[in-house]
């Protein structure tokens, strides 16, 4: 379903694409679906926010290593 969606967000071309990677029945339980994160930077032609239990500057730093992840 979420790959599904980033054809519909490319064609409208945002300025910045936020990616909280949990569904709504997750909440705030893991896991974060980093991988899908990656897949939107992958994917978009803005740049993309990664949100999800960013816990320490240490798991920030590993985020922002996702390709494009802007921040």
């Amino acid at each position: 379903m979420f790959d599904e969606l980033l054809p519909i967000f490319v064609k409208h071309s945002p300025d910045l694409l936020t990616v909280h990677a949990r569904t709504v029945a997750q909440m705030y339980r893991l896991p974060v679906r980093y991988d899908l994160i990656r897949c939107a930077a992958e994917a978009m032609p803005c740049p993309v926010l990664a949100n999800g239990h960013v816990y320490s500057a240490g798991q920030a730093i590993e985020v922002l290593r996702q390709p494009k992840c802007a921040a």
